[in-house]
C-alpha cells in the first residue's frame, strides 16, 4: 500500500512535469501562434509552425474606407459588396478590406453587408433586399458578391432558389444593422496551461513525416520558388478542404452556378444595377504551379467558367494573382493564412476598369 509521503511526492513530481512541458512548448511554439499584440493567421494557428507565420498589426491607411449598414444614414451608395471572411478583413494586417482600395482609388462609396444566414444563402440575400425594398432605398450602381473558391459550388450551383424571399423593410434593415461577423479565435487570449500545448508539441513533431501531421486540417507542401517573406519561404500551407473541393468540381456544377448568376445579374439589369463575381481564388490553386511534385490535384473551376456566356462581370482572382506572382510579388497570400493579403487587394482593385468610368 503506498505511504501519504510517497503519493505526495509522486504528486508534487506529476504537477512539477506537467507545469515544466506546459511552460516548455509555450515558450518554444505556443505563444508565438497566440500572441497579444499581432493578428497571426488561420493556417498558423492549425498549424503551430512557427517558422510559416506572418505576425501582422491590423492597421488601415487609405483615404477612404467602407461602410457597414450601422453607419449608413441613408446617403448615396454606389457600390454594394457582400460576402464571406475575404469580405470582413479576417486576413488582418495592413488595409484588409478590398472595399477600401475601391472607396480610395475610385473615390466611391462602399458598403458591405452581412449575410442573414438563417434568413438567406447569397443569392437569395439579393433577391431578399430588392423584394423588401431596401435594394431600391440603397439604389447602388453595382453589387459585389464575393465568395472563396472552395465554396462557390456548394453557395452558387444550387437549385431551388427562393427568389421571392420577403420581410418587411425595417425589420430587414434593423437586423442587417445588427448583424455583426466575427472570428472568435483572432483575439483568442490563451493562458500557458493549457489543452493546445499538446497539439503544438505533436504537430510540429508529426510534420515531419506527414503533410498534415496525420490529422491536422492544415497540409504543408513544398514550392519551387521563394513566394514567402516568413523564415521558411519555400513551404506553401493550405486547408484541408480545399482537396475535398477539388475533387468536387464538374461541368454541371458549373454551369448550373453561371445559370444562377445570370438569372440575378438579369433582375438586377433592369434596375440599372450591375452584378459582379469575384469568386477569391484558393491559395493552393494559385500556388499550384510553383509546387515541388504536385499531388493535391488542380482546380478547374475558372478555367470552366471563363468562357461561358455571362450577364455579370467576372472578376477573375486568379488570373489577376497569377500575373503578380509570376512576375515574382512576395506575399499575395499570407504565408500562414487561407485570406490574400492587401497586395493581392491592391492588385485585383486596380484591374477593375470599369470602375474608372465611375471615379468622381
Amino acid at each position: 500500500m503506498i505511504s501519504y509521503k510517497k503519493f505526495v511526492f509522486l504528486m508534487v513530481l506529476f504537477l512539477t512535469l506537467l507545469l515544466f512541458f506546459h511552460v516548455s512548448v509555450w515558450n518554444i511554439y505556443t505563444k508565438y501562434v497566440f500572441p497579444k499584440k499581432y493578428h497571426i493567421g488561420d493556417l498558423g494557428r492549425l498549424s503551430y509552425k512557427i517558422n510559416n507565420l506572418s505576425p501582422k498589426v491590423d492597421k488601415t491607411i487609405l483615404a477612404k474606407q467602407h461602410i457597414n449598414l450601422d453607419q449608413w444614414n441613408g446617403e448615396k451608395v454606389d457600390i454594394l459588396t457582400l460576402g464571406d471572411s475575404f469580405s470582413q478583413g479576417a486576413a488582418g494586417g495592413l488595409n484588409p478590406f478590398y472595399q477600401d482600395y475601391i472607396a480610395t482609388y475610385f473615390n466611391q462609396t462602399v458598403m458591405n453587408i452581412q449575410i442573414l444566414e438563417k434568413k438567406a444563402n447569397y443569392l437569395e440575400m439579393v433577391y431578399l433586399l430588392e423584394n423588401s425594398g431596401l435594394l431600391d432605398k440603397i439604389n447602388p450602381k453595382a453589387i459585389i458578391i464575393e465568395s472563396t473558391e472552395r465554396s462557390v459550388l456548394e453557395r452558387f450551383s444550387i437549385d431551388h432558389i427562393d427568389t421571392n424571399k420577403i420581410l418587411e423593410i425595417k425589420l430587414l434593415q434593423q437586423l442587417l444593422r445588427d448583424a455583426k461577423w466575427s472570428d472568435k479565435t483572432l483575439n483568442s487570449q490563451v493562458s500557458f496551461i493549457n489543452n493546445i500545448n499538446i497539439n503544438a508539441l505533436k504537430y510540429n513533431f508529426l510534420y515531419h513525416y506527414d503533410d498534415n501531421a496525420y490529422t491536422s486540417n492544415c497540409y504543408i507542401t513544398t514550392l519551387n520558388k521563394k513566394l514567402f517573406t516568413s523564415k521558411d519561404p519555400y513551404s506553401l500551407l493550405f486547408y484541408k478542404e480545399t482537396i475535398n473541393y477539388n475533387d468536387s468540381i464538374t461541368s454541371q456544377k458549373v454551369e448550373k452556378l453561371n445559370t444562377n448568376l445570370n438569372s440575378l445579374a438579369l433582375k438586377l439589369k433592369k434596375k440599372g444595377i450591375k452584378l459582379y463575381f469575384m469568386p477569391a481564388v484558393d491559395k493552393v490553386n494559385l500556388y499550384s504551379k510553383y509546387i515541388v511534385e504536385n499531388k493535391y490535384g488542380q482546380s478547374t473551376f475558372f478555367e470552366q467558367l471563363r468562357p461561358m456566356k455571362k450577364e455579370y462581370e467576372l472578376i477573375d482572382t486568379k488570373a489577376i494573382l497569377e500575373k503578380e506572382i509570376d512576375r515574382g510579388v512576395m506575399d499575395v497570400f499570407y504565408s500562414d493564412d487561407t485570406h490574400w493579403s492587401y497586395k493581392a487587394s491592391e492588385a485585383i482593385v486596380k484591374s477593375l476598369s470599369d470602375f474608372q468610368d465611375w471615379r468622381r
